[in-house]
């Protein structure tokens, strides 16, 4: 399957530490159900888009995580 080159959007967005942490904490939350969703979906096609969904949910959960751990430094 070949993926089209990535288009990347430069966006910011100022959050405080709490609302940080909500925010990874409802991401974190949507990939575990939508973990569970990928293990019982048999259709390939919707399979190969959820765990698009979660590998970009995976990236965003990334970048949450090392503002918040710079922040602490």
């Amino acid at each position: 399957m070949h993926n089209p080159p990535r288009q990347v959007l430069i966006m910011t967005i100022e959050l405080s530490r709490d609302e940080t942490e909500t925010l990874r904490e409802l991401l974190q939350e949507r990939m575990l159900r939508l973990d569970k969703e990928i293990n019982r979906t048999d259709a390939f096609a919707f399979k190969a888009r959820l765990r698009q969904l979660d590998r970009t949910i995976e990236h965003v959960l990334g970048e949450l995580s090392s503002a918040l751990d710079h922040e602490r430094a």
